[in-house]
């Protein structure tokens, strides 16, 4: 057992929420259709679309201003675009084995550090109830910082006067882990859509 974590930071994408890129936009546009294999494509890979998608999880768009934008840089209409940004959320989906998961985890402190707009957070907290087990959560979108940006962590750091060994962070993308581990925290690099149990139990965080 790892008995000097006393707080268990967790993102939600991934991890809590259901987030499949290359499912949604099949679903949305057509299994195998060109423009799905397009948005697939340049969603995941496009840099200057990734640089926007940043910004916007920042909070320095607003959901019109990243459709125009994005519309823009992927050559693609208005309206693609804006089926994409405004249906999407009804991806957004509990893991639910993994929300059961967090019964067991009440004697430790528990955050969330997501990256995330304000749209999708407004949606998941409108649908879904798991959030008051959280003793605060962090959203990118709200804070004008984004992982894996040191800022960020340093934020959650000084907000809650936290001991970062004595903290454990959770995420599916590998550039956030190495980014709260170079500042001390224990760390899980958790693909998207495992079960968390196994991983948890192999840590020591649950027996």
């Amino acid at each position: 057992m790892q008995s000097n974590i006393k707080c268990i930071i967790f993102d939600l994408g991934g991890v809590l929420i259901e987030w499949d890129l290359p499912q949604i936009i099949q679903t949305l546009y057509g299994q195998d259709s060109s423009q799905a294999n397009y948005l697939i494509q340049n969603l995941s890979a496009n840099t200057e679309f990734k640089s926007l998608e940043v910004a916007y999880q920042k909070g320095l768009f607003t959901l019109s201003q990243m459709i125009f934008h994005t519309a823009q840089v992927l050559n693609i209409s208005p309206h693609v675009a804006q089926v994409f940004f405004e249906q999407s959320e009804q991806f957004l989906r509990p893991i639910q084995s993994n929300i059961e998961i967090l019964k067991s985890l009440s004697q430790y402190r528990l955050l969330i550090l997501s990256n995330t707009s304000h749209n999708h957070i407004q949606f998941m907290k409108n649908n879904y109830h798991f959030f008051n087990v959280f003793e605060r959560c962090y959203f990118s979108c709200e804070l004008g910082m984004a992982k894996p940006d040191l800022e960020i962590f340093q934020y959650l750091q000084k907000d809650l006067d936290l001991d970062f060994s004595t903290c454990f962070f959770i995420d599916d993308t590998k550039e956030n882990i190495l980014a709260a581990k170079s500042l001390g925290l224990s760390v899980l690099h958790h693909p998207n859509g495992k079960d968390l149990t196994t991983s948890l139990k192999l840590t020591g965080l649950i027996s």
